[in-house]
Formats: C-alpha cells, structure tokens, sequence
C-alpha cells in the first residue's frame, strides 16, 4: 500500500494489494481522498489496506510503509488535538482488533 500527494493540486491518493503467502493478488483499493498532506495519504493508505485485510479475512498481516513518521504516529500516544487524531485512532483500533 502506498499513499501519495500530487503537489499541483494538492490532492492526495492511496492504493493498495493484498496477496496471500504465496503472493496470489486477492484484491486491491485507490482512492482519492480529496486535499491533504502526504502523512494524511499514507495514514489513510495504512487505514484502507487495514480495512481491506479484515474484509478478506486477514487479521495477521505485514503493514510495510516508507513514511517513518506514519509509524511512528502508529506507535505512540497520540493527543486529542492532533489534527489526524481520528485517521490515527482508526488504525490502532484495527491493529487491536486481532
């Protein structure tokens, strides 16, 4: 999965696959999300493939990204008035959701 902002109009993208252990596509998203950040896209990235992964079945998954910084929003506590507080919450509740 990846998200990403195009710089000219300011919007931002995700997509995303999910395959099986022996890498057989089992179904994939993109979406636009509207105007944002590129951290917002790779949250909301890291949020649908999440939510792609429960709707098939899959609750054991690998999250890969290249954002650091989206991890590491992942990992910590985050404050009520962190601007992405909900794309944020949203994802640590499926990541308990095992």
């Amino acid at each position: 999965m990846d998200g990403g902002l195009n710089p000219i109009m300011g919007s931002i993208v995700d997509g995303g696959v999910i395959k099986d252990h022996k890498k057989n596509l089992l179904g994939g998203f993109a979406l636009n999300k509207g105007m944002g950040s590129v951290i917002e896209a790779r949250l909301w990235g890291i949020l649908e493939e999440l939510k792609l992964d429960w709707k098939t079945g899959f609750k054991m998954v690998v999250v890969e990204s290249d954002s650091q910084n989206a991890i590491l929003l992942l990992n910590k506590k985050t404050h009520l008035n962190h601007q992405l507080f909900s794309i944020i919450q949203a994802c640590k509740a499926l990541i308990e959701d095992k």
